[in-house]
């Protein structure tokens, strides 16, 4: 899981990357009005925004505002912990022969008031010496199951030796244990006892061995202070594949925003702090500082099991160095995020979890399509075959564009060999081969821009390239001569149309 500058240049990026790579729907080229020897289309396509912007990875998406303005998004999870994995309940035992009544449950540095098993069991081990059977009654008057105390009344029969021995089981699933004391101040007493007499005589029983062993057990509700805990440290990254392609130049976004929500289930409140949050971009790192980054997150506790707490915190330009950060646009986010549960240690504090709590952090990056360019450059390069232009001694290349996108881009092309090493260049004098479109005062585009050119290779170049070429690389320079009064804005209906294509000149033996 805010970055209006990043979409200006997603768009662009992604709209040539698509521009070199496609070559769809050749057969319209071939017209009346090319007069070629021999007609060599290779681009003709429509590109409208979506079919721009759907070129993002899983993290990311696009969505339009009320205003129609696109707006790059980028969403992925933090952090997910889930109750049942951050606390557990260790397995207990009693010897009921020293000790009865109220006896101290648990010491995991928790002080529980209420415990609410959701399975358990309570497993009794009795041996005696008495010669007649023996009625037992166990009792835990705080735990409850429906509201009726626990109490479990069983016979041990006379085995006939010396000593009796006896093992039962007792299932504590739905129980709920008051475990404050009798005081109702207390924590982690866990009230029970048994009584023992003989069936015949009616006469107290003594039991030379009594012992009971919680285990196996799991919670459905815990209350009560549950400590200061290290949640852990969390690492990921985010990645924005609509930058990979940029080497140089820098957007300035108007509005980008970085949101950090997280859900609290646990009735905990907790410190989000940010180890690291830095964007990379071509091996250079950037660190996004401000308050929030460098004095991190309270995490609300929720109130109750039914409603998550949400926290919500924007990082943008008034409290960081968003605008800044984003400048050299990264291809990818990392952060490392350091949590801390019950961090001020308030031992007086009720805390509560629940089989079904939850600790959720989200980040969300939002970057609307509002902003400045500044020579924004990136190149592409793909594999060029020449098969096509055998038997030719030269070509006319023709460029037609449509573009009613608010953004100029200048480009070459390089014809490269097989080790990358530029030969030529299609454009000899550089130049802008498509303009933007015409904006109006608040950046939209009004009028769409239509240009049509031709570029000719001479027979010694275009021979050249023909037998040496194995690559081509494209190389374009994103800018707009509106973005430097106001910043432009992408919307939903902006669209480019391009057609390429060359008419080579066949050889006379031919």
């Amino acid at each position: 899981m805010s970055l209006p500058m990043l979409k200006n240049i997603g768009f662009s990026i992604l709209f040539i990357l698509l521009l070199v790579s496609c070559q769809d729907d050749f057969e319209r080229l071939k017209r009346n009005d090319w007069n070629p020897e021999m007609a060599i289309p290779l681009i003709d396509s429509r590109f409208d925004v979506y079919r721009v912007f759907k070129k993002t990875n899983d993290s990311g998406s696009v969505e339009t505002g009320d205003d129609r303005v696109i707006s790059l998004v980028y969403s992925g999870e933090i952090f997910r912990i889930s109750g049942q994995e951050l606390f557990s309940i260790p397995d207990v035992e009693f010897d009921l022969t020293i000790a009865q009544g109220e006896l101290p449950f648990i010491g995991t540095g928790m002080s529980l008031k209420q415990l609410d098993f959701g399975q358990g069991i309570l497993q009794v081990h009795i041996e005696h010496n008495s010669t007649e059977d023996v009625l037992i009654s166990l009792n835990m008057p705080r735990t409850s199951k429906n509201g009726v105390p626990f109490q479990k009344v069983f016979r041990v029969n006379y085995s006939g030796s010396s000593v009796t021995v006896f093992d039962t089981i007792f299932d504590l699933a739905q129980y709920k244990s008051d475990l404050t004391g009798s005081s109702g101040q207390g924590s982690n007493m866990m009230n029970i006892n048994y009584s023992s007499t003989g069936v015949t005589s009616g006469q107290p029983a003594p039991m030379n061995t009594f012992k009971v062993d919680f285990n196996n057990l799991a919670f459905n509700y815990l209350g009560g202070y549950l400590g200061k805990i290290d949640l852990g440290d969390f690492s990921d990254s985010l990645g924005m594949i609509a930058f990979e392609n940029f080497r140089t130049g820098g957007i300035k976004f108007e509005e980008p925003k970085i949101i950090i929500t997280t859900e609290n289930g646990f009735g905990i409140p907790c410190l989000m702090s940010f180890n690291e949050f830095s964007g990379t971009r071509s091996g250079v790192t950037t660190k996004l500082t401000g308050d929030l980054v460098d004095k991190g997150m309270i995490v609300e506790a929720a109130k109750d099991t039914l409603n998550n707490a949400v926290s919500i915190e924007n990082i943008n330009d008034e409290n960081s160095n968003l605008t800044d950060f984003l400048f050299s646009p990264p291809n990818a986010l990392k952060f490392d995020i350091d949590l801390k549960a019950n961090p001020a240690n308030d031992t007086t504090a009720y805390n509560f979890v629940s089989s079904k709590s939850e600790l959720i952090g989200n980040i969300d990056i939002e970057l609307p399509l509002v902003g400045r360019l500044n020579s924004v450059a990136f190149e592409h390069t793909f594999d060029f075959s020449a098969e096509d232009f055998e038997d030719t001694r030269n070509a006319t290349f023709k460029i037609w564009t449509k573009n009613f996108f608010p953004l100029g881009i200048y480009i070459q092309l390089y014809f490269l060999n097989e080790n990358e090493d530029a030969l030529d260049s299609l454009v000899v004098n550089g130049g802008t081969i498509f303009r933007e479109a015409q904006v109006d005062e608040n950046g939209f585009s009004v009028i769409p821009s239509i240009e049509e050119s031709y570029i000719v290779m001479g027979e010694s170049r275009f021979t050249r390239m023909v037998e040496s070429t194995s690559k081509m690389r494209f190389k374009a320079i994103l800018s707009s001569k509106a973005s430097r009064f106001r910043p432009i804005r992408i919307r939903d209906d902006n669209y480019f149309e391009i057609k390429l294509g060359v008419i080579a000149r066949i050889n006379e033996k031919l």
